[in-house]
């Protein structure tokens, strides 16, 4: 008998648990109100280009690295022992 009441308070505090925790799930599932939707970002050209901005604003360009310092027809490039080439 002893064992029988163990086995039912067990699997009945089990179920509490499981049904509290499934209660409190929709709290968290609520959207901040300051983000923009995928629908609002396009709207306005305003929206639209202030999400470009912040795209490109985690784009990094190392700098000062042998890589890239000659990359483009408007720098030159000099490295001790090679010819200045301009």
């Amino acid at each position: 008998m002893n064992n029988l009441y163990k086995n039912f308070l067990s699997i009945g505090s089990i179920a509490l648990c499981i049904l509290l925790f499934s209660l409190g799930c929709k709290y968290l599932d609520k959207t901040p109100d300051n983000l923009l939707t995928s629908d609002m970002l396009w709207q306005t050209r305003a929206n639209a280009e202030s999400y470009l901005n912040q795209i490109y604003s985690h784009v990094s360009i190392p700098a000062d690295t042998y890589s890239m310092l000659g990359a483009s027809d408007e720098t030159s490039c000099s490295i001790q022992g090679l010819p200045f080439v301009k």
